[in-house]
């Protein structure tokens, strides 16, 4: 019978050069996003809202910029209609609008996406153009898509 001390070191061995190789091969590929992982983090504790110490210059970079977009897309007439989370996850941001040969403006999306929606939020689109949706449940199932 083989002893287990012998191994145990050789697994640790092979587990240590492989986590060394990994190591190694992600310090030469520079990452294309970052995940930001917080705790108990509420909105006062943005320097964005007015936090005395805390500074976060790249949230509030973005959110500079987030503001600046809205005030300009309200300068122009266009009316915002702000989408939850759930509503995010149930592709309620993936709509377009559309306008035929006569002029019509459709406005298309999914039923998961319309389902989701608030009637407040509805209403906003119906003033605007007919809602037209289609189940497409298989490929938003799969990972993604839009109507």
């Amino acid at each position: 019978m083989k002893n287990p001390l012998v191994s145990l070191t050789i697994f640790l061995l092979f587990f240590a050069t492989l986590l060394v190789s990994q190591v190694q091969q992600s310090s030469l590929d520079r990452p294309n996003f970052i995940i930001i992982f917080t705790d108990d983090q509420g909105y006062g504790y943005l320097g964005t809202f007015g936090h005395p110490t805390i500074k976060t210059p790249n949230i509030d970079r973005r959110a500079a910029e987030r503001q600046r977009r809205q005030e300009s897309l309200t300068q122009s007439g266009k009316k915002l209609i702000p989408i939850s989370l759930m509503q995010k996850l149930n592709f309620a941001g993936n709509m377009l609008e559309v306008t035929n040969d006569g002029g019509e403006r459709f406005a298309v999306m999914s039923q998961a996406a319309l389902y989701s929606l608030g009637l407040g939020q509805i209403q906003q689109i119906g003033k605007h153009s007919t809602i037209i949706s289609t189940s497409i449940s298989t490929i938003e199932k799969s990972g993604g898509g839009s109507a």
